[in-house]
């Protein structure tokens, strides 16, 4: 009798079953996620967006700098077991993203000393056949200390990219790219959740199709729009599409413009409309415009918020 398989995919393998068209199923999510003691769940990407939003600034204490030393000299030796069981118990209490300046800067600091062959062919093993999500992580750091031109490399990253728990590094990765700005769009357009965050943080709007995005689409996600609605304030150019006659603003670009003002009213979690300057006139611009068209039922509901928010703004200042 055939004994059954029993190996379990990576997180790389995964992932790259469910590509379809560049783009992951709508529900998808990693095997395994953050659970607190509680139940709860956490959505890819969630826990390295709190801390990127919220808790970056941590160092590491004294002994977990000689541990994640002792793990580089591991990779650096090419022994590899030993570095898989050092890799899994440090990422087991320090998430990559919040140890990401530590780690890099002392590979930096000892580059002399490293054998740097080593350290990419562990990178690049880690992306491909990890499937601990911090390890992974971990990979992705490691290969940001390279110029990587391998197309089969820059691949597995792309399709890495597509989960929302790795747009992050990924992006991070593309930056260095000679089409960093156009890879970093592709990647935005194709995911909707905290990808989509990260990725928005770093795409220039460099093109008209780009800006278009930024106005029209790019503020929609699966978290909460807040998050990205003054980076597509800033990067549509509203206040700019504001000045323009009522007759030359185009349906979808007014549309697009009260949904990020819309997402920018609340600040729950980010910076919105406080920290735009004028806000009170970009606001009156947008409900003079509104005064002068048709409204959908959405837009309607949009230009009654930014009603309602000045109304309040006028009470608490007086």
């Amino acid at each position: 009798m055939k004994e059954k398989d029993t190996k379990k995919d990576s997180l790389f393998e995964y992932i790259a079953k469910q590509v379809k068209e560049d783009k992951l199923p709508a529900d998808f999510s990693l095997p395994v996620k953050e659970e607190t003691e509680g139940g709860f769940r956490f959505a890819d990407g969630a826990m390295d967006g709190i801390i990127m939003y919220h808790m970056m600034g941590s160092t590491l204490a004294e002994e977990d700098m000689a541990e994640m030393l002792a793990l580089i000299q591991l990779i650096s030796d090419g022994e590899i077991e030993k570095a898989d069981e050092a890799l899994s118990a440090f990422s087991a209490k320090h998430r990559a993203l919040s140890v990401i300046d530590d780690f890099e800067d002392a590979i930096r600091e000892r580059r002399g000393e490293l054998n740097a062959a080593n350290f990419y062919r562990y990178g690049v093993r880690l992306l491909l056949k990890s499937t601990e999500a911090e390890c992974v992580k971990f990979g992705m750091e490691i290969l940001e200390l390279f110029t990587i031109t391998d197309e089969r490399v820059k691949d597995i990253i792309r399709i890495l990219g597509l989960s929302d728990e790795f747009t992050l590094f990924a992006v991070f990765l593309m930056m260095q790219w000679e089409n960093a700005n156009e890879e970093i769009f592709r990647l935005a357009k194709n995911v909707k959740g905290w990808g989509r965050i990260h990725a928005l943080e770093k795409l220039k709007p460099e093109t008209d199709e780009i800006r278009t995005f930024f106005l029209t689409e790019a503020v929609n996600n699966s978290v909460m729009p807040d998050y990205s609605a003054l980076t597509c304030f800033e990067k549509a150019d509203v206040p700019v599409l504001l000045s323009k006659d009522s007759s030359d603003l185009s349906d979808e670009e007014f549309d697009g413009i009260g949904t990020i003002l819309a997402a920018m009213l609340t600040e729950g979690p980010v910076p919105g409309i406080s920290a735009v300057e004028n806000k009170e006139i970009v606001l009156q611009k947008y409900l003079e415009h509104a005064n002068s068209r048709e409204l959908s039922d959405a837009e309607l509901k949009n230009a009654e918020a930014i009603r309602a928010y000045l109304a309040q703004d006028a009470a608490e200042t007086e």
